[in-house]
């Protein structure tokens, strides 16, 4: 994920410089050292709350239905917690619609992570990064599944978008 992520940025960073023409050495040192910062600080952020939900016995399953049940069950960890306030929003609304800004709202409602890290996006790589946070070959299984290569980023995303739509909703 981290690696994934490096290259990411140094393509801006590549990109941005052809747009611009010329541009200083410095500025590509600020640019990655605000990117490790932002990587650094998500990262430590969302770290405690997925190795809590692990420690309680929490992963995700290449059943996601199971995953749910298991987060509906789980009155003990932040994580499970924080998944079923976003349930609650989307059955209120009737609809699974935006799963991933109903996530972002209710981290930024109760203040879990820095106000820059409430997106999907830092979790998954929270979760590819934690041991167990996959059941054994689940990841495998979902891959195949899917009919995708070995990608572990685009795995999470799929795993946690399905993961936030409510069991209500998923029954639809």
């Amino acid at each position: 994920m981290k690696l994934i992520s490096a290259f990411i940025i140094l393509a801006l960073v590549a990109g941005c410089s052809l747009a611009k023409g010329r541009s200083d050495p410095e500025d590509y040192h600020q640019i990655l050292d605000a990117y490790f910062e932002e990587n650094n600080v998500c990262n430590a952020a969302w770290e405690p709350v997925v190795d809590e939900w692990v420690a309680h016995g929490g992963s995700i399953s290449d059943d996601i239905a199971a995953t749910r049940d298991r987060v509906v069950d789980d009155r003990a960890t932040l994580f499970a917690s924080l998944i079923r306030e976003v349930w609650k929003r989307q059955d209120a609304a009737g609809t699974d619609g935006d799963r991933s800004s109903a996530f972002s709202e209710v981290l930024l409602s109760r203040k879990v992570v820095p106000e820059r890290c409430a997106y999907q996006f830092w979790v998954q790589g929270a979760l590819i990064d934690t041991p167990g946070a996959f059941a054994a070959g689940a990841m495998t299984a979902i891959q195949q599944r899917l009919g995708i290569a070995d990608d572990r980023l685009q795995t999470a995303s799929w795993a946690m978008s399905q993961l936030l739509i409510s069991p209500a909703n998923a029954r639809k």
